[in-house]
């Protein structure tokens, strides 16, 4: 009977049974799985050398040690893939919680200002007064419906109309009658010293106030950004922004009432019926002239605030 033994490729692992082998040491086979030429090795198992003339009991069990390394390969490959499958989902999840993090840094609350500001936006158009819509709309007909007339019959309507002084001649040479109406509907001067000063104007309402705004938590107003000092300030705020912010622009109040814008000192200030007004220190203290007399004062620089009549000093 030929004798048959179990071999083990030493470049992939791969086990075979042999027939007939030599005890020579230089005798060499070919792997039937990488196709690579390897010395003759019988493989050991249990101190006993897997030999023997039973030739279909040596090829069952090369095929039993194959199965048992596929199935250690499959299970290590698995195993490896699991993990690289984990670490790439914590990964993930921990770049998507920073990005977050960084999000509501910059922006806390930025949904609710972007819905604030629409609705301003809407506010404006439907307030615009219908007398004005009507107007432009009649304007349109009207070029619409003298567009449409043939040349000549134009040209024969305006012989025959009698000449008459331009209208447009005639508002020029007479004087405006809202004058002063246009021009207290203009923009006032804002105090943008106070402003860069990042003080929050929810703050000077509360009792230990004022504080100072964050630079990740502002809210806008009219086109000017104010920083607030929470983001419960900065929700207060943006639902009446106009009850939080300081009478005439943030300047002075007694200068203004003197005709005069004057920078101020942020903490020297006064609430009176709901209103914040802010004062200057040097060179004297505007706000104790203020406290003498409130209700002539105020009345001046309301006066003197609506009609535009102040300067800077």
């Amino acid at each position: 009977m030929p004798d048959a033994a179990v071999v083990c490729c030493a470049r992939c692992g791969w086990h075979q049974a042999l027939k007939q082998v030599m005890p020579a040491t230089r005798e060499y086979f070919d792997c039937s799985s990488c196709g690579s030429t390897q010395p003759v090795q019988v493989v050991r198992k249990d101190g006993h050398a897997l030999r023997s003339y039973d030739v279909v009991a040596i090829q069952k069990k090369a095929q039993e040690l194959n199965a048992q390394a596929t199935s250690r390969r499959k299970a290590a490959c698995l195993s490896h893939r699991k993990v690289h499958l984990l670490e790439q989902m914590s990964r993930q999840a921990e770049r998507r919680l920073q990005q977050q993090q960084q999000s509501n840094e910059r922006w806390p609350g930025w949904e609710r200002i972007a819905k604030e500001e629409t609705r301003e936006r809407e506010g404006a158009e439907a307030a615009e007064p219908p007398q004005t819509r009507s107007r432009t709309n009649r304007r349109v007909r009207a070029s619409s419906s003298t567009a449409g007339q043939d040349s000549p019959e134009r040209e024969a309507a305006e012989a025959s109309a009698p000449q008459q002084p331009r209208s447009g001649t005639n508002r020029r040479a007479q004087p405006s009658a809202g004058g002063a109406t246009s021009q207290r509907n203009e923009a006032k001067p804002v105090n943008e010293q106070w402003i860069a000063a990042s003080y929050c104007p929810v703050s000077y309402f509360d009792g230990d106030g004022p504080n100072l705004g964050a630079d990740g938590c502002t809210a806008a107003f009219r086109g000017t950004v104010y920083k607030m000092c929470s983001v419960e300030a900065m929700n207060k705020f943006l639902e009446e922004p106009e009850n939080f912010l300081p009478q005439f622009g943030g300047f002075c109040a007694m200068s203004v009432a003197n005709g005069q814008l004057v920078p101020v000192d942020p903490t020297h200030f006064k609430i009176v019926n709901n209103k914040l007004y802010l004062f200057s220190k040097s060179p004297e203290d505007n706000k104790a002239a203020f406290e003498a007399n409130e209700a002539d004062i105020l009345k001046r620089a309301e006066e003197k605030w609506d009609a535009g009549a102040f300067g800077s000093r």
